[in-house]
């Protein structure tokens, strides 16, 4: 596969399905598909991307696609033999224009924990270390991309979430975190006295294809 491409970045669509909500049938739509841009970032809790559609066949109002709908996009890469997939949910439609029996829009895509983050709030006292603390954050969000890839964090936080979102608590929890082994050496600590941490704090909790990620 990969012998057919020119450049490292080149890849080809092999499939884009949409499935409506409470639907377990897809429609494939590649045809319709103009460009697909898909974005990982280490600032972000979630991936996102953007397909934009030429479509002649009322898809829109067909489906109907209004939000929520499953899309999963299978793209052969210059890097690989096996195709990768993409799994995201539509947030957005923007971009409308019709002309004649036409129309063209664009596609918001993200994950699925990112649209369950808007109504999922925490309320019971959270406890333990900060990537025990994440783990707990994306099993409430549904996630199925668990184990968390992480390095171990040092620290326990005790805290009442105030009923926040999961990423909100998140991003506090990675602000706050310091890599395990940041304990300053020295003389033996007595058994009330508290062990001080050295090393700066701040790790990064981000989404990417292999799944979340919490490292600093």
């Amino acid at each position: 596969m990969a012998k057919e491409f020119q450049n490292i970045t080149d890849f080809t669509l092999k499939s884009v399905s949409i499935t409506p909500v409470g639907s377990s049938e897809a429609w494939e739509i590649k045809q319709m598909v103009n460009t697909f841009s898909y974005v990982e970032s280490i600032t972000s809790p979630f991936v996102a991307a953007t397909l934009t559609v030429a479509d002649s066949a009322g898809l829109l109002n067909q489906l109907p696609i209004q939000g929520g709908e499953s899309v999963r996009v299978i793209v052969d890469t210059s890097s690989s033999d096996d195709p990768v997939v993409y799994d995201l949910l539509v947030w957005k439609i923007g971009n409308r224009y019709a002309k004649n029996q036409m129309q063209s829009y664009t596609l918001g895509l993200i994950s699925e924990e990112a649209l369950n983050n808007e109504y999922v709030r925490m309320m019971k006292p959270l406890k333990g270390t900060g990537d025990s603390i994440i783990i707990e954050m994306l099993k409430e969000l549904g996630t199925k991309k668990l184990p968390l890839n992480s390095e171990p964090t040092e620290l326990q936080f005790k805290f009442l979430p105030n009923n926040r979102r999961p990423f909100d608590i998140a991003s506090t929890i990675a602000i706050k975190s310091i890599a395990k082994g940041g304990l300053v050496s020295g003389k033996k600590k007595s058994k009330n006295e508290k062990q001080k941490v050295s090393g700066s704090a701040g790790f990064f909790f981000y989404e990417t294809k292999r799944g979340y990620n919490f490292f600093s």
